[in-house]
């Protein structure tokens, strides 16, 4: 994901509870087990385990919350799993199954 400040690799570990992999900006500068909370505009709203261009990402890590600027690309490709997943049920994986990675 490219933010306005930032570029963040993400990937998905269990879309059905938010359970991702995290690398990028000053928050996360090597890979770190994370929360997906959502997607967000910056207020209580909270669009669950998504990410929206537009919104910022927010996750939970270690009982703390971390906001990012607003998402301005994604890039990558879906991981196998979200794959099968994506063709089988048209579920939260399909939309927040994304496993970018530059590595």
């Amino acid at each position: 994901m490219r933010t306005r400040n930032s570029v963040y690799d993400v990937i998905v570990l269990s879309g059905d509870v938010g359970d991702v992999l995290v690398r990028g900006g000053r928050f996360f500068p090597e890979f770190r087990r994370a929360e997906l909370a959502g997607a967000t505009a910056g207020g209580s709203a909270l669009k669950m385990r998504s990410i929206n261009v537009g919104l910022r990402m927010e996750f939970h890590v270690a009982g703390e919350s971390f906001v990012t600027s607003t998402v301005q690309g994604i890039s990558g490709s879906l991981s196998t799993n979200a794959k099968k997943q994506q063709c089988g049920s048209a579920g939260d994986e399909a939309r927040d199954g994304h496993s970018t990675s530059s590595t």
